[in-house]
């Protein structure tokens, strides 16, 4: 097994200034202010590609651009495709931040904050600074295929359309995805499963303006009024959704998972500090890693009405709106899940007021195994690298990209988590440590090296 720390310390901060100057292009892709910054950091990526030894191309024709590369040593051997996503969050509140959100900040403790560091800019750019690094010491043992999307925090399906149209193009044995999280600080995670998501807006109209409360407030439905009543009543106090028909199709935990979770070194005290919270909430019969990572859970995302100013308006609005998102589980589809959801909200809208409902996005939930061959190549390599073994988890959130890989590419997913867990993803201060950094560019050598064994 080559050793590649050595030559890390040479090129380690070429390699940091490569992810700083892809920390500040704002590509923001739910905002379309931000599509010139989007194009910008695709053609960054690019480039860097293409210095680095790739044949590359630029893919717009779906959507948000697509930064395609390849690698291609020998047909002979193994091929693996490597995914990530160079777009990122709003920033939100500037004003909690330590400094500008595109301008990354490094600290004594070695955390590199800015928006998008740990999703998923900073894992991704391991990836691609170990190609470099192979590619200097004594090439590549393997074919490397790269995709970067430029959708995936706006639930865009330019990827989606992508890989069905070029399923031959990106045919592969193994697909590695980086984005996801480690479970404890600086001890990387092996994710074999995520929830799917229906994401919705709800739109409550009422008379043609804002009202005078006092003079109309009793005799005309207030839409703020009823769209309280609507999402109270959709989950209580526990989480459990209130929705006919929602955890028909679920999929029980096996009895060996929950061993497994229970094994886990979670603290739930220290999780609740590390949230700023008293306690948590689950359904009776599911301890917290099991709520996040099997259960489904519908969350209210936003909520708009009326005056929100400074200082009392007596109004009665004539409008409310809010967002709200269903995480779903195995075995659930996110076209029936919406149904239910559309039909229930549907009977629960009382009389004087319209309700509308759009489905701003799904995405199915992803389910792989948690055992093989290419999972052991990345333990022994998570191991020889960060000094522990790796745990195995699910995930809380959704990649609406895995369940369409396994479709038109492979079973074979790998998912490697190298954020830590309080890396204040899509949060303000959004950091990811530059300690995982180092050691995921040594790791990913590795790993690779033991991939080109495994695969073949």
């Amino acid at each position: 097994m080559k050793n590649y720390h050595q030559l890390l310390q040479d090129y380690r901060e070429q390699f940091l200034q490569n992810l700083i100057t892809v920390l500040k292009f704002p590509s923001v892709s739910a905002d379309p202010a931000f599509n010139g910054d989007l194009k910008a950091c695709a053609d960054w990526l690019g480039d860097y590609l293409v210095r680095i030894g790739g044949k590359v191309s630029q893919i717009a024709d779906y959507g948000k651009p697509v930064v395609y590369g390849e690698f291609l040593v020998d047909p002979k051997l193994p091929t693996v495709l490597l995914y990530g996503h160079y777009d990122v969050q709003p920033a939100g509140d500037r004003e909690l931040w330590h400094q500008d959100p595109f301008d990354p900040l490094i600290t004594e403790d070695r955390k590199l904050i800015a928006r998008g560091s740990s999703d998923n800019k900073g894992p991704f750019m391991i990836f691609l600074a170990a190609i470099e690094l192979m590619k200097k010491k004594s090439g590549l043992p393997l074919n490397i295929k790269i995709v970067l999307e430029g959708e995936e925090e706006s639930s865009g399906k330019a990827l989606f359309d992508f890989v069905e149209f070029q399923s031959e193009r990106l045919k592969c044995d193994l697909v590695i995805s980086t984005d996801a999280g480690g479970f404890l600080p600086g001890r990387p995670a092996i994710t074999y499963g995520t929830r799917g998501i229906v994401y919705k807006q709800i739109d409550i109209y009422g008379p043609k303006q804002d009202l005078h409360s006092g003079t109309f407030g009793g005799e005309v439905q207030n839409p703020a009024n009823a769209l309280a009543l609507i999402l109270g009543s959709l989950f209580d106090a526990n989480g459990k959704i209130n929705i006919p028909g929602i955890y028909d199709q679920v999929r029980p935990i096996e009895s060996a998972e929950r061993q497994e979770f229970c094994a886990l070194e979670f603290d739930e005290k220290k999780f609740c500090e590390s949230l700023g919270i008293r306690e948590t909430i689950h359904e009776p019969d599911f301890n917290v890693l099991e709520q996040i990572w099997c259960r489904p859970n519908l969350t209210i995302n936003g909520l708009i009405s009326g005056y929100t100013g400074e200082g009392a308006k007596t109004v009665l609005p004539a409008k409310a709106s809010a967002k709200i998102s269903m995480r779903l589980v195995p075995d659930q589809q996110p076209e029936e899940i919406s149904a239910l959801i559309d039909a229930h909200l549907q009977k629960l809208c009382p009389p004087g007021v319209k309700m509308q409902i759009s489905t701003l996005g799904t995405a199915e939930p992803y389910l792989g195994p948690r055992s093989g061959p290419t999972d052991d190549a990345a333990s022994v390599a998570i191991e020889k690298t960060f000094g522990y073994k790796p745990v195995h988890i699910r995930e809380g959130g959704t990649l609406p990209i895995l369940s369409h890989f396994r479709k038109m590419l492979t079973d074979n997913i790998l998912i490697i988590g190298l954020a830590r867990p309080d890396s204040a993803a899509h949060g303000p201060n959004e950091y990811f440590h530059l300690d995982d950094f180092d050691r995921g560019v040594e790791m990913t050598c590795v790993l690779f090296d033991l991939l080109a064994d495994k695969l073949k």
